[in-house]
């Protein structure tokens, strides 16, 4: 199944992405740790997660993985920098055993 349909699914099902208040205060501490008190709307994106998903956590950067069921598939959204997949990955991949 192709990104585009099961992105589809996930709207379809009902499943919009809503703001976890845990991820929000995650990144708001992680950038005031680096002096930013102001956060832009697409940084605080990484906060929304599709209704029904799980967050991966992501140990070394900001963005979380997610996994998410639909029907008899698995959907994994990870993050783009490579250290940050490999960290992320590693633990979705352990979640899978």
């Amino acid at each position: 199944m192709r990104l585009v349909a099961m992105t589809h699914n996930l709207w379809a099902d009902n499943r919009w992405p809503e703001r976890q208040p845990a991820l929000e205060r995650a990144l708001r501490d992680r950038f005031a740790s680096y002096g930013y008190r102001d956060l832009p709307e697409a940084v605080m994106q990484q906060a929304d997660v599709p209704r029904g998903a799980t967050v991966l956590d992501n140990p070394v950067g900001s963005a979380p993985g997610l996994r998410v069921e639909l029907g008899q598939k698995l959907l994994f959204a990870m993050p783009g920098p490579p250290h940050e997949l490999a960290a992320v990955g590693a633990a979705a991949a352990i979640n899978l055993r």
